[in-house]
């Protein structure tokens, strides 16, 4: 009983098992999709100069809805159909702004050491990130070290809720300065 007959048809609870299966096979992709790009983000933060437009991708990444109008950068907020402009400051430019991308309770080291800036995060973890730029932004390198602590973490909770190996993928070469 209760196992099915070869020929005998789907009965409304296996296929709801089968589709919640396939939407956690689907939101798994899809999640794995947010890491890479996390991470291709931070490695782009570290090659490029200051501008709005990585500003903007930087404050999407992190779950912020970001409009760039002219010389202003903001977000648009609709509730009960009204929208509200407010103008943010620029995580590449701003170290307060950048530290707002920092994951929560996330502790991070920051270095300017011989003018390089780097940053690990989260301290204290079997797969700390890291962020650095040779000439000295500090703004840009919180970027790059929380957006790969980000990646890291939802990598980390990903492949535990899975069941196989937690370690990132790119954590060895993350924690690498660029050249």
């Amino acid at each position: 009983m209760g196992q099915r007959e070869k020929g005998e048809p789907q009965t409304d609870m296996s296929k709801d098992n089968e589709l919640a299966q396939a939407e956690d096979g689907h939101r798994g992709v899809l999640q794995r999709q947010e890491c890479e790009m996390l991470w291709a983000l931070a490695d782009r933060v570290e090659r490029e100069d200051p501008n709005p437009y990585i500003a903007s991708a930087i404050l999407v990444a992190a779950g912020h809805q970001t409009l760039y109008r002219g010389e202003k950068l903001g977000w648009e907020w609709r509730k009960d159909g009204k929208g509200i402009w407010s103008t943010m400051p620029r995580p590449d430019l701003s170290q307060d702004a950048a530290d707002t991308l920092r994951p929560e309770g996330a502790e991070y080291s920051l270095s300017t050491l011989y003018g390089l800036a780097q940053v690990e995060c989260p301290l204290n973890s079997d797969d700390c990130q890291g962020g650095a730029r040779n000439d000295g932004n500090v703004p840009m390198a919180l970027c790059a070290g929380f957006l790969r602590a980000r990646a890291a973490l939802k990598h980390a909770a990903l492949t535990k809720a899975e069941g196989s190996n937690p370690s990132s993928p790119s954590s060895e070469a993350a924690r690498t300065p660029p050249t």
